[in-house]
């Protein structure tokens, strides 16, 4: 088996199941959205159900990028995943938010919460299964292109619906380290906790996307000449150099994923290694970016 280590410090080190924010972890339910991993060469969100005014469909953390970045952010190709914040800033979308579609007649509409550096996705109307779960760009969602006119009629069968899993960890705050990943049901070793979706920045546009510090927090390595932003949970795990969980990357389906290293009793806070193997205590030599590590293992109460 191959560890693969960070490539920068992932500081704020983010999935699908499991990219929600929670304040509270104890209540979780199943995703009323799933994501179908190609809709014109793009993951898409559907409904997997009926999804009513009421409901919010997901509470997405971001990354914000501060003002002076926002230029060579507009250089890296990851434009297309960022929020209008505040003065002038971005915030780059993690979790599900980063693939809600376009439409010129979205069913959806989002919300940002500056205190918890979040973005919560509403229905604008009662959604029904199998609709593919857009906003309008236009309304405050930038593109470094403008995006084609569409509207979404078409909707997936039954059998086509993604079957979404009740999340195994979700992301919470922390007083240290601002967020963090804990575990909300007993994990077993070499069990996948969480794949997501990454972007793969090339050499053409690396060092450009090295001046985003925000953003290269997040950056793990790629066929060891690139970088990927993870958009879900593995973006979210802290350092530890005994931690309990390392992460792969499927080339093929271009996703990277959080493995359970040993047994994970719920509660806990997941960590991985930023050397790639879970045991490894080289140090780590990153300058001014050397990520914290906790004094001792963190554990919440969910009761």
């Amino acid at each position: 088996m191959r560890y693969r280590s960070c490539l920068f410090p992932a500081r704020s080190p983010l999935s699908l199941s499991a990219c929600e924010f929670r304040a509270s972890p104890t209540v979780l339910e199943k995703p009323s959205y799933g994501l179908v991993p190609q809709v014109q060469g793009k993951p898409r969100l559907y409904s997997v159900r009926d999804i009513g005014m009421e409901e919010v469909i997901t509470t997405c953390p971001v990354q914000v990028i501060p003002t002076n970045e926002v230029s060579p952010l507009r250089r890296s190709a990851l434009e297309d995943l960022c929020f209008d914040w505040y003065q002038d800033r971005y915030a780059v979308s993690l979790g599900a938010g980063a693939f809600v579609g376009h439409s010129d007649e979205p069913n959806c509409y989002w919300r940002a919460d500056r205190a918890t550096r979040t973005v919560a996705i509403h229905p604008r109307r009662s959604i029904f299964a199998g609709e593919e779960l857009t906003i309008d760009y236009f309304s405050g969602r930038r593109r470094a292109c403008a995006p084609v006119n569409r509207c979404c009629t078409e909707r997936l069968c039954k059998a086509e619906l993604p079957k979404p899993e009740m999340p195994k960890a979700v992301v919470t705050s922390d007083p240290t380290f601002g967020r963090t990943l804990i575990a909300v049901r007993d994990i077993r070793a070499g069990e996948c906790i969480s794949e997501a979706p990454a972007r793969v920045v090339s050499n053409r546009v690396l060092k450009k996307f090295g001046k985003v510090t925000m953003l290269t927090d997040l950056a793990h390595t790629w066929l060891q000449r690139f970088a990927a932003v993870v958009l879900g949970i593995p973006a979210f795990v802290n350092h530890s150099f005994s931690a309990n969980a390392f992460y792969l990357e499927n080339r093929k389906r271009r996703t990277i994923s959080l493995v359970a290293y040993e047994n994970i009793a719920a509660g806990s806070e997941l960590s991985m290694n930023y050397n790639g193997h879970p045991k490894d205590k080289s140090p780590l030599d990153w300058g001014d970016l050397v990520p914290m590590e906790r004094p001792s293992p963190l554990v919440f109460s969910l009761n």
